[in-house]
């Protein structure tokens, strides 16, 4: 019976996972990868980020996801800037192991609308490359009429098939920030808004799973922080909705950010730390609940998807879980030209 569970569960994650791009469930970690507009746009001189996804583990051979990136301004003043960027990220599903690999560089340019606000503009090109191995695979000619004989011939011509193709996205990103002393700080108020396009070249894919061509996928944002006044604590409110083809993925988030205290000035002795709780709900998927620590130059994000779909009863609830990384220098909370929009 659990076979069977696996085989249906491995059949439904399959399908939804290649009927849109990986994904994960703190995407505002690998900010690359959500829009291309937001490379370089940090209060820092460089960052980077992990992430590592492994899903359905608890029913079936596990579905994992990784990237990393990286981005650094290369030109700025206090009315613009210039970034760049590379990142990569790969997918492995179940028996299969039908493989993707995604890999770029982004160029991102922003520029000072007045003295709270900015736009940037970002654009990205590289590779993306696709693999499977059927040879993991069970197939009807393979069952004797009695049980499963996997020394019996599947009939299919080829067990290893691949595809390669150039890939472009685009992005757009509205910033502003009012009240505040510095981005990293609970107070005053903050937001982002973006319109991001993925895959504008429709690349090609392995055709004999898939759809001849990969849809371009149209991503929406926006995240906010609002401060509590007279509190070390912020109000972090976020949604994001993304389609390709004809799947659609909407997430509203909320999460709530505590100061738990301001480095030293001066002498630098005395480490800037913030804690990070919340929660978001992926539409007929996943309840996620999400945690974050800031010390210093370093962030470290956990988050577990509890299965709301469907899956739920043969997952016993069980979705996925993410651990994330970032590295940002210097620290961000110094900022050396205060409450600039653009960083």
């Amino acid at each position: 019976m659990k076979r069977i569970i696996s085989i249906v569960i491995l059949m439904f994650a399959f399908y939804f996972s290649h009927a849109q791009d990986p994904h994960f469930t703190q995407y505002y970690m690998p900010s690359m990868f959500l829009n291309p507009g937001l490379t370089g746009s940090f209060n820092g001189d460089f960052r980077a980020d992990i992430n590592y996804r492994d899903q359905w583990r608890s029913v079936a051979e596990p579905f994992t996801t990784y990237q990393i990136s990286a981005d650094a301004p290369v030109s700025r003043s206090d009315n613009a800037q210039f970034s760049v960027g590379a990142y990569a990220m790969g997918d492995k599903s179940g028996l299969s192991e039908f493989t993707q690999t995604i890999a770029g560089v982004n160029l991102g340019a922003g520029v000072r609308i007045n003295s709270v606000s900015t736009l940037s503009l970002g654009v990205g090109g590289g590779v993306i490359s696709q693999n499977i191995n059927m040879a993991g695979l069970s197939w009807d000619s393979q069952y004797d009429g009695m049980q499963y004989d996997p020394s019996l011939s599947s009939h299919e011509s080829a067990y290893l098939q691949s595809a390669t193709a150039i890939d472009l996205n685009a992005g757009i990103v509205y910033k502003f920030i009012t009240g505040s002393r510095n981005p990293y700080y609970n107070d005053g108020v903050k937001g982002t808004i973006g319109f991001a396009a993925f895959h504008l070249t429709s690349p090609e894919q392995i055709t004999s799973i898939l759809e001849d061509k990969r849809y371009s996928k149209f991503v929406g944002h926006c995240n906010f922080s609002i401060g509590l006044t007279g509190t070390n604590t912020a109000v972090q409110p976020s949604f994001l909705f993304m389609t390709q083809g004809s799947s659609t993925m909407i997430m509203p988030g909320l999460s709530f950010r505590y100061l738990l205290r301001e480095s030293s000035r001066y002498t630098g002795f005395i480490k800037s730390s913030a804690f990070t709780l919340g929660g978001h709900y992926r539409v007929g998927d996943a309840i996620a609940f999400t945690s974050m620590i800031e010390f210093s130059n370093f962030a470290i994000g956990f988050s577990n998807d509890v299965n709301a779909s469907g899956l739920s009863k043969a997952s016993n609830g069980a979705g996925a879980l993410e651990f994330a990384l970032r590295f940002m220098t210097p620290a961000p909370n110094k900022a050396r030209l205060g409450n600039n929009p653009l960083y």
